[in-house]
């Protein structure tokens, strides 16, 4: 049992870490398209994407 318990906490942790990189990717493509873009519209879209991460990770535990 605690070797599953150590697996579903290794697969999380990763799952925490990828899901920042994945923000940072995306919040990075969206700023070179939009280089003039306000403070405002980047945290929207900060959040818009953290959000959309979010979700799609979380599908994948749901199916």
């Amino acid at each position: 049992m605690a070797a599953h318990i150590a697996a579903i906490d290794n697969l999380w942790s990763n799952y925490e870490i990828m899901g920042v990189s994945l923000v940072d990717i995306a919040v990075w493509r969206w700023l070179y398209a939009n280089p003039d873009a306000s403070v405002e519209a980047l945290k929207a879209k900060v959040i818009e994407i953290s959000i959309d991460v979010r979700n799609g990770i979380m599908r994948l535990f749901l199916v």
